[in-house]
């Protein structure tokens, strides 16, 4: 009887780390991912628009990914930290992949969607779905991200229209050299 026990607990405590082990392999990152980016200055693509005489800014797909890079924080709570991310825009969907590591062992892939949108000064995205792998996870664990594209209260420079094409944003700005 004690053996049949023993046997059992044993096949349980295997089956348990079995588990285990395929959960952590399933979750692992897929892709090896880093944080570096290229500085992106704004003010000098709006500077570069002036000079073309055009009324737009195009910030490419690298653009994108060097921006969120630039204005993320890493620690994203107290048990999450970002190792490696890749961005890019598809459809007015701003697509995250982010290699994090949770509690300092475990290291997941995860997927998240935001809507891409504007709202003054800042293109502001909003959370859409959040997952590790093919796990879902609720949206609730994102925040809204807001990312200044210019100084509101000093530019004589404002965006009166933002949208998606292809893996771009296309940002039409336009001129107030006189305020009444």
């Amino acid at each position: 009887m004690k053996k049949k026990i023993l046997v059992t607990f044993i096949c349980f405590i295997v089956i348990v780390v079995g588990a285990v082990f395929a959960l952590k392999q399933y979750i692992s990152p897929s892709q090896q991912l880093t944080m570096d980016y290229t500085a992106i200055d704004i003010e000098e693509k709006v500077m570069n628009m002036v000079t073309k005489l055009k009324s737009e800014v195009v910030l490419t797909e690298q653009d994108i990914d060097s921006l969120l890079k630039q204005n993320m924080d890493r620690q994203l709570n107290s048990y999450t930290y970002i190792n490696g991310a890749k961005f890019y825009v598809e459809n007015d969907i701003l697509y995250a992949v982010l290699n994090v590591t949770l509690y300092n062992k475990v290291e997941a892939e995860i997927h998240a969607t935001y809507n891409v949108n504007w709202d003054g000064s800042e293109l502001k995205l909003l959370p859409n779905s959040l997952s590790v792998k093919d796990i879902s996870l609720p949206t609730s664990w994102l925040e809204t991200i807001a990312i200044p594209i210019y100084d509101k209260a000093d530019s004589i420079v404002s965006i009166s229209s933002l949208t998606n094409v292809g893996r771009e944003i296309v940002i039409k700005l336009k001129l107030s050299l006189f305020s009444w």
